[in-house]
């Protein structure tokens, strides 16, 4: 065993790459037909990227305290709800603790297998597609681009979209926006859909979401 000096001095290097953690409400500055948002965690690691943890929590704007980053009295589960959020930052951290100590940098990749673990519900399907494009470095700078338009495309389509959102129907509505909206030509339109339907697919591998009965993937239009 390293005498606590050597060790420590290997440490010090990895905890120069300790990601932050920050708990933030409403980021995309829109509220639901409840007139609530959501509450997300933000995990920033150093020269690698950053990564919203949807936590499924919806509050009206009053309910929150965004000094303290934390859900106020006015509503009445304030109490188990920032139990929640603070056990969840302090479960992740607790983790990448443990990666650091092994002489291994916390990763991106790492945050996604602690989340496939740990079932933490990433329920924005949008969020999700945003996130796989940053940590995916191995694909191609043309690829990315294309990626990221249909990712822009979507956006106009709806704000956000959650993984029980995407039904074949959801399919319809977007080739007809992009269709009589955006007017498109066919073949754009249908690589729009393959994109979408390249990261439902890796949504289902992943385990974030159960795509089994998806009837998206049943939607087709031809080039």
């Amino acid at each position: 065993m390293l005498p606590l000096c050597t060790q420590i001095e290997i440490l010090i290097p990895f905890f120069d790459m300790k990601a932050t953690y920050k708990i933030i409400y409403n980021r995309k500055k829109k509220l639901n037909k409840s007139g609530e948002a959501l509450i997300q965690i933000a995990v920033y690691i150093p020269k690698v990227g950053r990564k919203f943890l949807s936590t499924g929590i919806y509050i009206k704007p009053s309910e929150w305290d965004d000094k303290n980053k934390k859900v106020k009295k006015q509503n009445s589960n304030y109490a188990d709800i920032n139990r929640v959020l603070f056990n969840t930052i302090n479960d992740i951290e607790n983790y990448e603790y443990k990666i650091i100590s092994t002489n291994k940098t916390f990763s991106l990749e790492d945050l996604e297998r602690y989340i496939t673990q740990q079932n933490i519900n990433i329920s924005s399907f949008i969020n999700f597609f945003e996130n796989e494009i940053e940590l995916n470095k191995t694909v191609e700078k043309k690829t990315r681009k294309e990626y990221k338009y249909t990712l822009s495309v979507l956006k106009e389509f709806r704000s956000d979209i959650a993984f029980n959102d995407i039904n074949y129907q959801l399919a319809q509505a977007f080739d007809n926006f992009l269709r009589t909206e955006k007017k498109l030509s066919q073949n754009t339109i249908h690589k729009h859909h393959t994109h979408v339907r390249r990261f439902i697919n890796v949504a289902n591998k992943k385990e974030v979401y159960d795509f089994s009965k998806n009837t998206y993937k049943n939607f087709t239009r031809k080039k």
